[in-house]
C-alpha cells in the first residue's frame, strides 16, 4: 500500500488504475466486506432470493403489500431499507481510506464513524437532490455542470466535512478540473456499465440454476467494488487538490 499511497498524493491516476487498486482492496478484505453486506444490505433483499414466487413462504414484496393494506408501515420499511443501504455504502467508503492509512481497519469502527454523519448530511443532500431534479427537468446543461461539481459530495460527508460544508469541499476538489472530472466520470461509468452487464449475465445464469444466494452475493460484491473504486477516485482528487492536500499517513 505504501507505493499506492505515494502515487495517490503525487498525481491523478487514470480510471483503470482505480479499478486495479479497488480489486486489490477487495481481495485483501473480502471477508469483512461480505460480513458488512450481509449484516446491513442483504436482509432487505434476501427473502426474495431464497423464496422466489413461493406460495408457502411470502416474499418480501408480498409482505410489504400486506403492510400497506394494514397501515402506513410501508413508508417506515422503505426508509429503513434506504438507510441500511446508505449506511453500508458510507461504511465501505470510510473503511477504504482506513485501509490506506492502516489505522484501525475494523469495519465496526468505520460503521460507527459514519453513522452520525448520515444524519448531519441528510438535509443538504435533500436540498441538493431536489435542486438537481428541478434542473434536470428544465435546465439540462446546468444540471450536468452541477452534478459534476458536487459529484464527490457523498464521499465528502463520509470522510471529511458534514452539513453544507461538504458541498463546498466537493466544489473545491473539482474547481479548475471540471472537464477532467467530467471525462473521468464518463469513463468510470462506461467501465462500470460493462462490468455490470457481464455480471448480470452471470447472475441470471446462476439464478436459473436455483442458487439464488450466490447471485445475491455477486450483486452485493459488485456494488461494493464500485463504491471502493469511486472512493479511490475521490481520495486521489482530494490528495492532489491544492486546497485540501493531505498526507495519507497522517
Amino acid at each position: 500500500m505504501t507505493t499506492i499511497n505515494s502515487t495517490l498524493r503525487t498525481r491523478l491516476l487514470n480510471p483503470l488504475e482505480y479499478f486495479k487498486i479497488s480489486g486489490e482492496i477487495m481481495n485483501k478484505y473480502l471477508v469483512k466486506f461480505l460480513i458488512l453486506n450481509f449484516s446491513l444490505a442483504a436482509p432487505i433483499y434476501l427473502p426474495n432470493y431464497i423464496f422466489p414466487d413461493s406460495s408457502f413462504v411470502p416474499s418480501l414484496g408480498n409482505l410489504l403489500n400486506r403492510a400497506i393494506a394494514i397501515s402506513h408501515s410501508f413508508i417506515f420499511i422503505s426508509l429503513v431499507s434506504v438507510f441500511s443501504v446508505v449506511l453500508c455504502q458510507f461504511t465501505v467508503i470510510n473503511f477504504t481510506e482506513r485501509a490506506f492509512k492502516r489505522t484501525n481497519t475494523k469495519m465496526i469502527a468505520s460503521l460507527f464513524d459514519v453513522l452520525p454523519k448520515i444524519f448531519t448530511g441528510f438535509f443538504p443532500f435533500a436540498i441538493l437532490a431536489i435542486f438537481l431534479i428541478f434542473e434536470f427537468l428544465f435546465l439540462i446543461i446546468p444540471w450536468i455542470w452541477l452534478s459534476v461539481l458536487f459529484f464527490f459530495f457523498p464521499f465528502t460527508i463520509a470522510l471529511r466535512q458534514s452539513g453544507f460544508k461538504s458541498l463546498a469541499y466537493s466544489h473545491d476538489l473539482v474547481e479548475g478540473r471540471w472537464w477532467k472530472t467530467f471525462l473521468y466520470i464518463l469513463v468510470m461509468l462506461a467501465i462500470m456499465a460493462s462490468i455490470t452487464l457481464l455480471f448480470n449475465g452471470l447472475e441470471n445464469l446462476i439464478s436459473t440454476s436455483g442458487i439464488y444466494i450466490f447471485a445475491h452475493i455477486i450483486e452485493l460484491l459488485t456494488n461494493t467494488y464500485f463504491t471502493i473504486t469511486l472512493t479511490i477516485m475521490f481520495l486521489n482528487f482530494d490528495y492532489t487538490c491544492p486546497k485540501h492536500s493531505r498526507d495519507l499517513n497522517a
